[in-house]
């Protein structure tokens, strides 16, 4: 893990249509962006202080020398809008990086980095599943992380790091009384022309029902919303989308999946 100075993240909280799980307790939090410009060494950073809602946008660019006799742009950049509760630990969004080739020949990179760590409890059996759309960048050396384990415990109850294959994550289980650690990271370095990448995370604690914002857009109970669900249901779901088991039960594409959808879009429980 990089030095706070070299994080960055767009992120944001999916609510559920539940109500919250009562036996889950938040203890701490560390949500850190940042966006960094290698030509000058310059990081500008933003930390969340607390679990209140963390909104905000930084931005670090510089113009460079190029061969070309003219400066290019030097970028990082990303927005956040990211809260932490009961029910879910989510962060989605972008992160943007531009560079080059200096004058004297050495690549000058933007970076763009997010890191997201709850350390919560449970006083009884919770479900939960975590689901996240493959790392936005396979650059060597750029840094992705999602590990979840229990604290005093051996081992991680899930772990996925940048050396496994880019992937989908969609993994789900019952967590024993006990505090626990979920720690999610991702980087994106870039040398050339402004790029953007995306990226989608989400811990849901409770029911592991999905909630009205299905395509995970920001906007909650929409056509759109409606629209991806059913796409979903014939098999083709967005990268951002929930998934066709609504109701989290192990089926995908049941009749007990269509209505938990609706049930949770009229503002009711799963």
């Amino acid at each position: 893990m990089k030095t706070p100075a070299q994080l960055v993240a767009f992120c944001g909280l999916f609510i559920s249509g539940h109500v919250a799980a009562a036996q889950t307790v938040l203890h701490s939090q560390q949500r850190v962006i940042a966006a960094t410009t290698t030509a000058d060494g310059n990081s500008v950073t933003a930390v969340a202080p607390d679990f209140a809602p963390f909104i905000t946008t930084v931005t670090a660019t510089t113009p460079f020398p190029t061969p070309a006799g003219v400066p290019a742009p030097n970028t990082g950049e990303t927005g956040i809008d990211c809260e932490i509760d009961p029910n879910a630990i989510t962060a989605r969004g972008t992160l943007g990086a531009a560079g080059g080739i200096s004058v004297t020949g050495v690549p000058v990179f933007g970076e763009a980095e997010a890191l997201v760590e709850v350390r919560f409890s449970v006083t009884e059996p919770t479900p939960y599943r975590i689901r996240a759309t493959p790392r936005p960048s396979t650059n060597p050396g750029d840094e992705f992380e999602i590990e979840l384990h229990q604290v005093g415990a051996v081992g991680y109850l899930y772990w996925i790091d940048e050396t496994q294959p880019p992937q989908s994550v969609d993994v789900s289980g019952i967590l024993e009384p006990g505090t626990y650690v979920i720690h999610y990271e991702v980087e994106f370095t870039h040398d050339d022309g402004f790029e953007v990448r995306n990226f989608n995370f989400g811990m849901q604690l409770g029911e592991t029902c999905g909630n009205s914002d299905f395509n995970g857009d920001g906007d909650f109970g929409t056509e759109q919303d409606i629209n991806a669900f059913f796409a979903c249901l014939g098999g083709q779901c967005c990268t951002t989308c929930y998934s066709s088991d609504f109701n989290g039960d192990g089926d995908s594409g049941t009749e007990q999946d269509i209505e938990s959808f609706f049930r949770v879009l009229a503002g009711h429980g799963c």
